[in-house]
């Protein structure tokens, strides 16, 4: 009887230490995953975030670590922990990298908790997965200087041959030589610039198409989305190189003033992208409606003054 009750213990011992202990209590609790895109390639960053509903101490929750759970890192090369907000739901983010294009989804998740009054965690609520397209990154291509033409005199490459090749006269240039060589620099670099033009007539023409296309494309979107939060990180990546891995205001701020973007232009963004973490946890409003105009003007204002 001794070795049984030894090896019951141990048992439920086990049992405990596998089962983890997020300090959750409600009844019940509820929780679930959104993220930012469910379409992505395997260099870019997915931004993912776990809410939880219905706890009645959201203070005391414990951040589920996914970089300790096998199921998550056979998936995702990278698991950074984001932000987070215990304002009556709690929400934690995660900055989630694809391994591989064989990448198909976030997976699901327990998560345990314990009715009030309770010291262990005894029910557990299933977050469910969701399902992911992962493709593989795309090559960016070498960006290569245009072909300088050459401006110079022809008899500068003659080869000159005879006795006078070794004949040595002193050189005494007047002021027409010194006048020519100050202004030769300036014509040549107009004379480039002239045939440049002429061999390229569409670069800057094409640059400002480029960027024209991706305001239109993003003022498009936003009449039909319901989320301009999205909307303008997409366009800030297409328009100013924005990096996958700025995802939050601060990021995003700190990455644009180093794409030539001023820094009042880049408090703007920065503030935008805050009204859109408040909206997003605030009560079913016309948030939407508003950030969709907010939106729409910060595209313009980028485009202005970029």
């Amino acid at each position: 009887m001794a070795l049984l009750s030894f090896i019951a213990l141990g048992v439920a011992a086990s049992a405990q230490a596998q089962d983890p202990d997020y300090h959750a209590q409600g009844n019940p609790i509820t929780a679930t995953w959104s993220v930012d895109h469910r379409e992505l390639a395997e260099d870019e960053t997915l931004l993912a975030t776990l809410t939880i509903r219905g706890a009645t101490n959201p203070q005391e929750i414990v951040r589920p670590e996914l970089g300790t759970m096998k199921a998550f890192t056979d998936q995702f090369r990278r698991i950074e922990n984001g932000a987070e907000s215990r304002a009556g739901e709690v929400s934690f983010t995660y900055r989630l990298q694809p391994r591989d294009p064989k990448t198909n989804r976030l997976p699901s998740l327990d998560f345990p908790y314990s009715r009030p009054g309770e010291s262990r965690p005894t029910q557990s609520t299933r977050v469910k997965g969701i399902d992911l397209v992962v493709t593989a990154a795309v090559p960016k291509p070498e960006l290569k200087p245009p072909p300088v033409p050459m401006t110079d005199p022809e008899e500068l490459f003659s080869i000159t041959t005879g006795p006078q090749v070794l004949r040595r006269e002193p050189f005494s240039p007047s002021r027409s030589t010194w006048l020519a060589l100050l202004l030769a620099g300036p014509l040549v670099g107009l004379t480039w610039f002239l045939v440049w033009r002429q061999l390229y007539p569409d670069a800057a023409r094409r640059a400002h198409l480029q960027r024209t296309r991706a305001a239109r494309r993003a003022l498009e979107t936003l009449r039909h989305s319901q989320d301009a939060g999205i909307v303008v990180l997409r366009y800030l990546r297409e328009r100013f190189q924005l990096p996958h891995e700025a995802v939050t205001p601060a990021d995003i701020e700190s990455s644009l003033q180093g794409e030539k973007v001023s820094a009042e232009n880049a408090n703007a963004v920065e503030e935008f992208f805050r009204q859109c973490d408040a909206a997003r946890f605030a009560p079913v409003s016309d948030s939407d409606l508003s950030l969709r105009d907010e939106a729409s003007v910060l595209i313009a204002r980028l485009e202005a003054r970029a």
